[in-house]
């Protein structure tokens, strides 16, 4: 019995223990710090993507919205949107937080 127990002691010293910050996050939304799929820092609007405008997470080719055709357009982009929604443009360059909305600088969290 003591072997055995040993055995399951040194099994789970060799298992790497989980991260503070909790399980990836399967979006593949590495930046900043989530919680549940939300961001919890600023966040630049830098990218543009055919069928969500601007935004700061993906591009068009990147983009999981449901029956969209946005990675057919590759090459879209704010200034030649090829049809794509404009609706955001004029959040491009500046900085967004979920609870605090936009800004022209990055406030402190």
């Amino acid at each position: 019995m003591m072997a055995g127990l040993v055995a399951a002691l040194q099994q789970n010293q060799a298992t790497p223990a989980p991260s503070a910050g909790g399980p990836a996050n399967p979006r593949g939304h590495g930046q900043g710090q989530q919680r549940a799929g939300r961001q919890l820092e600023w966040r630049k609007v830098d990218k543009w993507c055919w069928h969500c405008g601007a935004n700061t997470s993906h591009v068009s080719i990147n983009c999981k919205s449901r029956d969209t055709k946005a990675p057919d357009h590759k090459d879209a982009t704010m200034d030649k949107p090829e049809g794509g929604n404009v609706s955001k443009n004029k959040n491009w360059g500046l900085w967004y937080h979920p609870k605090k909305g936009y800004r022209d600088t990055k406030p402190g969290n």
